[in-house]
């Protein structure tokens, strides 16, 4: 191999500065551009076609699913003789994600505290803030169904450093941040583009562009909520993150797909954070298995560094 092509494929490797070919810690990349995307933006995904308004009308927005059941979006809330969903969904979930980040910027290979739900699968977004105004440094997630422990390493570090919309955080900004992890459930088709409720419902939204591409765009539940938009304002708002710029009529939010979901979100500060730090490290144990609320000890820990374990696994 030539000198020219030997650096070439090292500077192509994971954990590889683009720019200066430098070893780096391992960030987690989003597998494919159909799996992850902003809270508050949009990507072009590859995604199946859009369903016709004929179609919604037959299918409805569907009832609520009973604890147990399996959802719209393929996962199972969590059975009825064990843990809800809420209780299982703990500020934990926001300590990994800063144990991740910490380990990224301190490149340690210490074990990591596992989180509630480290066996359950799930759509997923990982949010974090900054100051006492709270403003947003980075938001990516997936829809599709994985591994929540997987995908809160993954995304923990994507939304911290590759949100394009924001220069990734660095490590003096770790002492101000906010994070938050929200759990995605209940989706369901909506009969119409106002068919959902402000504070209750995140909303996903397919569409054609004025060139004919498909776009999508999402919104958590609490964004228009926060922003005082009205549903059509909202809509219009995600149409303009889709990238779609020309006049927005009627007509034309008529045709759009529209999805709602459910979200069950948990957050913590930085200060909460080193509190539980603080609190496991006085008695005496450097990783904790959570689970349901109740602390266990948990021996060797996972000796990654933020990268989730690619193997064979697949979403599906």
């Amino acid at each position: 191999m030539d000198i020219h092509n030997r650096r070439k494929r090292e500077n192509s490797e994971p954990g590889t500065s683009s720019c200066t070919g430098r070893r780096t810690s391992p960030i987690a990349k989003p597998r494919s551009a159909d799996m992850s995307t902003h809270c508050c933006g949009a990507k072009k995904q590859k995604m199946s076609p859009p369903v016709s308004p004929h179609r919604r009308n037959q299918q409805g927005s569907g009832a609520q699913s009973p604890v147990g059941a399996r959802l719209s979006n393929g996962i199972r809330s969590p059975t009825p003789d064990g843990p809800g969903l809420e209780q299982m969904v703990t500020k934990h979930l926001a300590f990994y994600c800063f144990d991740i980040l910490r380990a990224h910027f301190e490149r340690s290979r210490n074990g990591f505290s596992t989180p509630p739900l480290s066996d359950y699968h799930s759509p997923l977004f990982v949010t974090w803030k900054k100051g006492p105004k709270r403003e947003l440094r980075g938001c990516i997630g997936t829809f599709q169904r994985m591994n929540v422990l997987h995908g809160l390493k993954e995304y923990a570090l994507t939304s911290a450093l590759r949100d394009s919309r924001f220069p990734p955080i660095s490590p003096n900004e770790i002492q101000h941040l906010v994070c938050a992890v929200s759990i995605l459930s209940d989706f369901e088709d909506c009969t119409s583009y106002l068919d959902w409720s402000i504070g209750l419902h995140g909303i996903r939204i397919e569409f054609h562009n004025e060139k004919g591409s498909l776009k999508t765009a999402t919104y958590l539940p609490e964004v228009c909520l926060e922003m005082g938009w009205s549903k059509q304002e909202t809509i219009d708002s995600l149409l303009r993150k889709g990238g779609f710029k020309v006049a927005i009529t009627e007509e034309f939010r008529t045709s759009i797909v529209v999805k709602r979901y459910r979200s069950i979100k948990t957050c913590a500060t930085y200060e909460e954070y080193m509190s539980h730090v603080s609190r496991c490290a006085d008695a005496g144990r450097s990783v904790t298995r959570y689970s349901g609320g109740h602390n266990t000890r948990f021996g060797g820990g996972d000796a990654s560094s933020g990268h989730p374990r690619r193997g064979n696994s697949k979403n599906s």
